[in-house]
Order: structure tokens, then sequence, then C-alpha cells
């Protein structure tokens, strides 16, 4: 599924969600729902992103912060990335969410907080 969103600092943001909810590998009881975002800068200035300000609603669970699909945190996870002007960056990340393994997730929106 393609979302977008624009953020309050000048970053247009598009998503291709997999609405289908999984755990990272057997037994791990973390569902969550990936996707690869695309931060495109077109700001007249350099702007700070931080996956904690990007939410992710479905019907059935609150709005959840991003985190990157990486084995270890990375800088954008728990402080902020500095995008220049002009900058794109394409990032994996998921999103942890209150629906069962195996659901389709519905009625996705994908915001900027902040």
């Amino acid at each position: 599924m393609d979302l977008t969103t624009k953020c309050a600092n000048g970053l247009s943001v598009s998503a291709k969600v997999d609405p289908l909810v999984r755990d990272f590998f057997l037994g791990n009881k973390l569902p969550h729902i990936s996707g690869s975002v695309r931060l495109l800068n077109d700001s007249q200035a350099a702007v700070t992103f931080s996956t904690v300000r990007l939410l992710l609603s479905t019907e059935g669970s609150p709005p959840k912060r991003a985190y990157i699909n990486s084995v270890a945190s990375q800088a954008a996870d728990f402080s902020a990335i500095e995008v220049q002007q002009g900058q794109l960056l394409q990032l994996d990340v998921y999103w942890p969410v209150s629906l069962e393994v195996g659901v389709t997730a519905k009625g996705m929106v994908l915001s900027c907080a902040g």
C-alpha cells in the first residue's frame, strides 16, 4: 500500500507499506508492520528527522512510531539525523502494532508528529 504525508519541517514522506502483521521470527511475539520509506527534503534548508516522529495509525491500533529495520538501533531511532536541502533518504522501517499476527491491517494512515 502506498502512503504519503508532509511533515511540518518540509520533509515529504512516501512509504510502501505491507499491511500484513508479522512477527520478526517464530515466537518473537512482536507484531509489526513493515515498510520502505522515502524522505525528500524539499525545503530551503537542512532539517532534522527522527523515526520517533513518523507515525502509522491503523484500525484497532493506536498511532505507533517507526523504527529502522536493522539489528541495532541507529541515530534516527533515538535522536535525530540531519537531512540536507534536496537530499533523498530511503529507510526500511517497521511499526509495532497492537494487532494479531497474520491479520491484514486496515485504515492505515501515515503522519508526522511535531
